[in-house]
């Protein structure tokens, strides 16, 4: 069942066009991870199905409705969005912050109830949060200062959750440990999961569906083992591969070669 749909998007920073007749649809409580070179427009689809960015041309489809035509509340409580830049002053205690998260469910008074002080508690417990809850953001690791953000747009209770870039500036730990948790949202949650990865191996672990972007365009969606192809690795990123299969997590995994040496040797 397709959640999210985009239609001949077309979408531009001034006269620059990053996106256009694109067409991407997203299944529901299905992992998406978004690949491609730098400077391909992944973030700028993110944020053009999540309407963070206008369009120029096409449309967005949330569950059969034209997003254009509803009203910025009613999207926030199906999608919840994380980019990559934040900007939270440091002494914020991180049970304000994920607080934020209720806002678009929050009545005329505009404060948080006892029922949204639950959901709160809920989201920094199956995030693993609530014993630094009155701890400042500022002095947590990236690793916990992401499960921080993820909390927030966790408390949304949206059908959706997009991240941009989740695992940017983190080392290899904090990578598995934010990729995990999305892993558990989707599984124990149905949470409907669109991602950008730069990290290909990572992308092929934890994703049910890969969308491959170039220069704008999706050149290839499909299941991981699909996408993984010698010939569309190297007329993407421009590489050659030794393409295998990780029989633990049950995805492939690749290894680049030298572009001199195209041959990889390897003891059987």
């Amino acid at each position: 069942m397709i959640i999210l749909r985009g239609k001949d998007l077309k979408i531009a920073y001034e006269d620059k066009t990053i996106i256009n007749k694109l067409d991407i649809d997203i299944n529901k409580g299905e992992v998406y991870t978004i690949v491609g070179p730098n400077g391909c427009g992944k973030s700028t689809l993110l944020k053009g199905i999540s309407r963070c960015k206008k369009l120029v041309n096409g449309h967005v489809y949330l569950d059969s409705k034209d997003i254009n035509k509803c009203n910025s509340k009613e999207i926030s409580k199906s999608i919840a969005i994380l980019p990559q830049m934040r900007n939270v002053p440091g002494d914020i205690k991180v049970k304000t912050i994920v607080g934020y998260g209720r806002y678009p469910h929050l009545g005329l008074r505009n404060k948080l109830e006892e029922e949204d002080h639950k959901i709160v508690r809920w989201a920094m417990e199956k995030t693993g949060v609530l014993d630094f809850q009155d701890r400042e953001i500022g002095t947590l690791s990236g690793g916990e200062g992401q499960r921080v953000f993820i909390a927030m747009a966790l408390a949304q209770k949206t059908e959706i959750l997009i991240l941009d870039e989740p695992t940017t500036f983190l080392d290899i730990s904090h990578q598995l440990e934010v990729l995990e948790l999305v892993k558990d949202l989707n599984e124990e949650l149905g949470i409907t999961i669109v991602m950008v990865l730069h990290d290909l191996n990572l992308a092929a672990r934890y994703s049910s569906r890969i969308i491959v972007m170039k220069q704008g365009e999706v050149i290839v969606e499909g299941k991981p083992e699909e996408v993984f192809q010698e010939s569309i690795l190297n007329s993407v990123f421009g590489i050659h591969a030794y393409i295998s299969h990780d029989h633990i997590h049950d995805c492939p995994y690749f290894i680049p070669i030298d572009k001199k040496n195209h041959t990889f040797k390897h003891n059987v």
